[in-house]
């Protein structure tokens, strides 16, 4: 099929709607494709999420710096940094996430992070990012930019416009850049709960 391809041995979609888990999604394709080993990543987690808790809290932050690095190693720092930190202030038992890296020609790389989150706990994004930028300046970042959130049910519309709006971290423009040896995306890798909640 011409719309599907393979490059650098990850398959690479242009159709807006992905079959995936017995759903179909709407995915935004339009910065030339997505790639759909990511993109199940970032679906996997949610629903892991909704596993442990009715409610999702889903949110975007784009992270910037001043100057590029050769490897990722801080935004792992960063990333831990920030679970500890969520973790204090909201008392999470469980922190979903996806991020990956970008480069602009003649620009240091961003990043562009997705967090899911127990959505009993978290409501909105304005005092958490306050928290999401302290960490980012602690990491070696400059700047966040705060994206749209949702408020996420598993029965609901508002899963598959989550899932409409992650998948532009799974675009494939912007990684062709990254040298291969190094991370372009790296999700958390929560195992969704298999046991039923409450009494039978």
């Amino acid at each position: 099929m011409d719309d599907v391809l393979y490059r650098k041995n990850k398959y690479v979609t242009k159709i807006p709607y992905f079959t995936y888990r017995d759903e179909v999604w709407q995915i935004n394709t339009r910065h030339g494709g997505i790639y759909t080993k990511m993109l199940k990543a970032i679906i996997d987690q949610m629903l892991a999420m909704l596993s442990y808790d009715t409610k999702l809290f889903v949110c975007r932050f784009d992270l910037h710096q001043i100057h590029g690095t050769v490897d990722s190693s801080h935004l792992s720092t960063f990333i831990q940094a920030l679970k500890a930190r969520l973790t204090r202030e909201y008392g999470f038992r469980h922190i979903g996430y996806a991020w990956c890296r970008e480069k602009a020609s003649a620009q240091a790389q961003h990043y562009h992070l997705a967090l899911m989150l127990e959505g009993h706990k978290i409501r909105t994004t304005y005092r958490m990012a306050k928290l999401v930028l302290a960490e980012w300046i602690k990491a070696g970042g400059s700047s966040i930019h705060r994206c749209n959130y949702h408020n996420v049910t598993l029965q609901s519309e508002s899963l598959m416009d989550a899932v409409l709006h992650l998948s532009y971290l799974a675009k494939v423009e912007g990684k062709s850049g990254i040298p291969s040896r190094y991370k372009a995306f790296s999700p958390s890798r929560l195992k969704a709960r298999t046991q039923k909640r409450g009494c039978e």
